[in-house]
């Protein structure tokens, strides 16, 4: 399974915004019942694309989270 794809699928399909990394967990989670046993790989997925840049935290609202689609950080 691509985790990244699915954590970046869902986070899409929200407008590209979340207000914290634990609701897009939990979103990414209910996304798919087969998930439930891959928290791990979900939260390492999440870690993951936001150290490469393509999940980033906004500087002016604590805790918000945004998609990457223009090269932003």
């Amino acid at each position: 399974m691509d985790f990244e794809k699915i954590v970046i699928d869902v986070f899409a399909k929200n407008g590209g915004e979340y207000h914290s990394e634990d609701l897009l967990f939990a979103a990414v989670l209910k996304s798919s019942n087969d998930l439930s046993n891959h928290q791990a790989e979900i939260w390492n997925a999440i870690k993951a694309l936001i150290s490469k840049g393509v999940i980033c935290h906004d500087d002016k609202m604590t805790q918000w989270i945004y998609l990457n689609k223009d090269g932003r950080k």
